[in-house]
């Protein structure tokens, strides 16, 4: 089982590990709303990080609904 998971962490990697933004898309009100955001540059682990202040819609929005979608192209 942590064989597949690496390998499914690898894979990921590989394909997004080139593509600097995301857009990342958050629930408001049964609004979908999509904003682009820098992907952290760090040894990719299976976790995305991505940073903004604390004092953003879009935070509110996670707050209240914590289901998001992160894409990349």
């Amino acid at each position: 089982m942590q064989d597949k998971r690496q390998d499914s962490i690898t894979k990921l990697n590989e394909l997004i590990g080139d593509v600097e933004i995301a857009m990342l898309t958050t629930v408001d009100d049964g609004v979908l709303r999509s904003r682009p955001m820098r992907t952290q540059d760090f040894d990719f682990d299976g976790d995305l990080w991505f940073f903004t202040s604390s004092k953003t819609h879009k935070t509110e929005e996670i707050e209240k609904d914590n289901r998001v979608n992160v894409s990349y192209a």
